[in-house]
């Protein structure tokens, strides 16, 4: 097994209009979708469609929705023996609204069964075998303590560990006090600029389109050094359309640098060196919904099957494959396989060079 993901599943409701309709608004939409999607889901998706082995620690509702995503995520190669139908949670449910102009989305999402996860399903996938000793990636959309629990059992393991911290927790959430240890155990941890704000207090910008380089590092620089400080091994903020700032270690950087990487003219001399990893410019961008989902899931990818890779290398390779996945509709669906991608981006050394079509 490469990677096991302890996640939420959800089924998500799709509507496509050219406006997203405001309070007390009703508008006529131009398509409505029904799919397997949630923060886990998604995750193990996107690595299985690279050709990773990976399983999924989570829980549905004993109803139709959860037999539908159970069958959904054994087609799409998902090993489930550690996927629990709950008696009486219902399977979560995603309502997504997406401006089919410019390919931006709102959510809600109801939960469900998903906070149902329990340790004991931990230790059923640990039994059988479906418990990666190469990669342990969890959310916040599922259950925290049992979250937790597998990520310091793989960390405690030398199992590399991956927090995607999703939703961003708030003071009142009710395992807010946990979120120490939840940095302690992440060998990397990849929050967006919201979520990297709530988790570490300090004020990251949502940054306009095409910012520069300078002004993605010089807004990020205080969460990631304070995510280091936390003991993240490898603090990643993701940036949308930006692509994704992080502190490295001069160790895990490729020379020469390639041209979308960007290193701070003021460098961290303890910390590390902090780069700027930007996204290629997507002409005619359909639906961003799952993008940040999509990079979570091929970084796992890469960091369970590519151990000789600089960390520089993966994330990058993560980004340019995230940024292929806004040109189609839906979620999963719209994740590429390998046999899509350019050959090069699997190499086992060399850098990755763009393609000139993008």
């Amino acid at each position: 097994m490469d990677v096991t993901i302890v996640g939420d599943i959800m089924n998500d409701l799709f509507t496509y209009s050219t406006e997203l309709p405001v309070v007390g608004e009703t508008i006529m939409g131009d398509m409505f979708q029904s799919c397997l999607g949630g923060t886990g889901a998604n995750q193990a998706v996107a690595a299985s469609k690279l050709g990773a082995k990976v399983s999924l620690i989570a829980t549905v509702g004993a109803d139709s929705f959860g037999c539908y995503c159970i069958e959904s995520l054994k087609k799409a190669g998902i090993y489930t023996s550690a996927i629990r139908q709950s008696k009486d949670g219902k399977t979560g449910m995603g309502m997504i609204m997406v401006n089919s102009r410019t390919g931006e989305n709102q959510i809600v999402a109801v939960l469900g069964s998903n906070d149902e996860v329990a340790i004991s399903d931990v230790d059923h996938a640990v039994r059988s075998k479906e418990f990666s000793r190469k990669l342990l990636s969890c959310q916040f959309e599922s259950n925290a303590e049992t979250s937790l629990y597998a990520l310091e059992k793989a960390h405690s393991e030398g199992i590399l560990t991956l927090l995607d911290p999703a939703p961003g927790p708030t003071p009142d959430s009710p395992f807010y006090h946990l979120l120490p240890r939840f940095l302690a155990a992440a060998t990397v941890a990849s929050p967006n600029e919201l979520e990297a704000s709530a988790l570490t207090g300090e004020a990251i910008p949502c940054f306009r389109m095409n910012a520069t380089s300078d002004e993605i590092l010089e807004g990020t620089r205080g969460g990631l050094v304070a995510l280091r400080k936390f003991g993240v091994k490898y603090p990643i903020i993701t940036l949308a359309n930006n692509g994704a700032a992080s502190i490295l270690p001069p160790s895990e950087i490729q020379h020469p640098l390639p041209l979308d990487v960007y290193v701070a003219k003021n460098n961290l001399s303890q910390d590390g060196v902090l780069i700027h990893s930007k996204a290629p410019f997507i002409k005619n961008a359909i639906d961003s919904t799952g993008a940040g989902d999509c990079f979570t899931g091929s970084l796992a990818f890469f960091m369970s099957k590519y151990p000789h890779l600089s960390m520089m290398e993966k994330i990058r390779r993560a980004v340019w494959i995230a940024s292929q996945s806004v040109k189609r509709c839906g979620t999963q669906s719209s994740y590429p396989i390998k046999d899509e991608l350019p050959s090069s981006i699997f190499h086992e050394i060399e850098s990755f060079q763009w393609p000139n079509n993008d």
